[in-house]
């Protein structure tokens, strides 16, 4: 059973006034592949090992059973993969520094100029402290958000050389269980950025701050390469265009952008971004029964949409599993009807005939 028809069974009936935010929310919960703080099992991570089950093996990624930066990417609930190259371009052991009694390090970090992943150990003896754990049974405890306990433990905002940024989104587990160790994978956008850049971590334990820096350059990115952008799809009300194609050993990302006439209705134009960037996906040609997260679409929607003051202009970062090559015709197709969808009955189809229709052509540097 999915999320979506977990959801409906548990809330069967909502009020019209809370339908579309429940559209909204349940699209937003598909395209995610890990949760903001994640509950951590303790002793046995059932969760991990069924999902790790669950991924898809594919020719062109490596096996499903990684560990840090990279298991961030694949072991999750969508199936994803990377190529086999993502390998050779970790970094271990970036950075480290003690306070007290407590161990803070960068234990493995990755970048392919879009994305920075880091994972951060941290050994903190206060962790054995009875009280930090909330047993769930006899068989399994759980370590639930270790901040109520009065510690706090997760690294805060990444700070880059180039600016201030964020994590996009974070995860942790047990590292080694037996010595108090706790791991953190973050993801941090770097898209734009100069070829070189600091990266500082401010991370906390039981006896205080520490911060872990390092540097990033250009070499670390691996291969990254560019496509030719297709000629737009031009409208009456609006215009469709890619404005960034571009493969990592990482994910494939694309950047749309859509362009609105004037006279078209602010309800409209929702309505079109809704079916092309939260609902729409980039899949083969012949392909309209491809679903999202199972890892055969080239890209879907995946962060927030922007938009101009005008209101005219929106646009939306896709991104997917990479792949060394792209056989035939791609297809960007839109999915409407789903802000009246009912969650019962069929899913409306993806639209062809509404597509942005282009080939993969490498650009050439």
């Amino acid at each position: 059973m999915n999320m979506r028809d977990e959801l409906e069974r548990a809330y069967p009936d909502t009020p019209e006034v809370f339908h579309r935010r429940v559209q909204d929310t349940l699209a937003t919960l598909r395209r995610q592949d890990e949760t903001e703080e994640p509950v951590m099992k303790r002793k046995i991570r059932w969760g991990v090992v069924l999902l790790a089950a669950l991924l898809l093996i594919s020719a062109v990624g490596v096996a499903a059973k990684l560990t840090g930066v990279l298991g961030f990417i694949t072991n999750t609930a969508a199936k994803n993969w990377v190529l086999d190259e993502a390998e050779t371009m970790i970094h271990e052991g970036a950075a480290q520094t003690v306070i007290g009694d407590c161990a803070l390090s960068v234990k493995e970090w990755i970048c392919d100029g879009e994305r920075l992943l880091v994972t951060v150990s941290i050994v903190d003896p206060a962790l054995e402290t009875e009280g930090h754990y909330l047993p769930q049974d006899e068989d399994e405890d759980y370590l639930l958000g270790i901040n109520y306990y009065g510690l706090r433990y997760g690294p805060q905002d990444v700070r880059l050389s180039a600016g201030a940024v964020g994590r996009m989104s974070w995860n942790y587990e047990w590292g080694d269980e037996a010595g108090n160790e706790i791991l953190y994978t973050l993801e941090v956008p770097v898209t734009g950025l100069q070829d070189a850049f600091t990266v500082t971590i401010p991370a906390t334990c039981s006896a205080g701050m520490g911060e872990l820096e390092f540097e990033v350059t250009a070499a670390d990115f691996g291969r990254v390469r560019d496509f030719e952008l297709p000629d737009p799809l031009v409208t009456p009300e609006y215009t469709l265009a890619l404005t960034q194609i571009r493969v990592t050993a990482l994910r494939t990302y694309m950047t749309a952008q859509l362009t609105f006439v004037p006279d078209v209705p602010q309800e409209r134009r929702e309505e079109i971004v809704y079916a092309y960037f939260y609902e729409g996906l980039v899949v083969p040609e012949g392909r309209l029964d491809v679903v999202a997260g199972e890892g055969e679409e080239i890209a879907m929607g995946r962060g927030d949409v922007s938009r101009s003051e005008d209101a005219l202009t929106y646009t939306m970062p896709l991104a997917g599993n990479p792949r060394k090559t792209f056989e035939g015709r791609l297809l960007y197709c839109p999915r409407w009807g789903m802000t009246d969808y009912d969650w019962e009955s069929d899913m409306p189809p993806l639209s062809a005939e509404d597509a942005l229709v282009f080939e993969m052509k490498e650009a050439v540097r």
